[in-house]
């Protein structure tokens, strides 16, 4: 199973095979069809509204962009990190690795591909998606970019 990460407005892009989990306190109302937050849905063979809540930031000092802050000095991503490394990795895979193949046993998909989503694009520089990414790394499972 190939882990990547991306960002909300991708997701029109992909296939069923790719199974998405928010890692936004709060995501997009259309990723959970305008109800509340646990709420799940199937639309057109994909898969909608699943999150991985460990990845929710629980420090809440970013107020986006633009920031005051460099990545290095930011307080907000150094708490994030802090947040990650709490964390036991194997059971964070694990757990993500077992819903994506239930998911895809009951929508009849072959090897799925788990991908966490994040609000920001690749190339800004205040996110936890770059936060995401390095403790993936650290953990020796490499985490890409997912492309069309």
């Amino acid at each position: 199973m190939n882990f990547y990460i991306s960002y909300f407005a991708q997701f029109r892009n992909m296939t069923p095979k790719q199974i998405c989990f928010s890692t936004a306190l709060w995501d997009p109302k259309w990723f959970h069809d305008f109800r509340d937050q646990n709420y799940k849905f199937i639309k057109d063979n994909k898969i909608y509204g699943l999150r991985a809540t460990c990845f929710n930031p629980r420090n809440h000092e970013c107020h986006g962009m633009p920031c005051q802050h460099e990545p290095k000095s930011c307080n907000f991503l150094h708490c994030y990190k802090e947040q990650l490394d709490s964390l036991n990795f194997s059971d964070v895979t694990n757990a993500l690795m077992t819903s994506a193949n239930e998911i895809a046993k009951e929508l009849k998909i072959e090897d799925p591909d788990v991908v966490l989503l994040v609000h920001e694009t690749p190339d800004n520089p205040c996110s936890e998606r770059h936060t995401i990414i390095k403790w993936f790394d650290d953990n020796w499972l490499p985490i890409k970019e997912w492309k069309k």
